[in-house]
């Protein structure tokens, strides 16, 4: 591939960080990785939500 095409073939596109490009890169060669990397902090989220509501209901019916 020359260089010219290389050229045109980038120009077309949207212009994107190498770091983005790198992640998309990661998770479609790993896709189990990267399926279990994002249930992780789904969990995480949900487990977190869970104890601040709890703490503001025990909190409230302290008080």
């Amino acid at each position: 591939m020359s260089r010219q095409e290389i050229v045109q073939r980038r120009r077309g596109r949207p212009h994107t960080s190498m770091f983005v490009r790198m992640l998309v890169r990661a998770a479609v060669l790993r896709r189990g990785r990267a399926a279990l990397a994002l249930l992780a902090m789904v969990i995480a989220a949900a487990v977190s939500t869970t104890m601040l509501d709890l703490y503001a209901d025990v909190d409230a019916k302290l008080r």
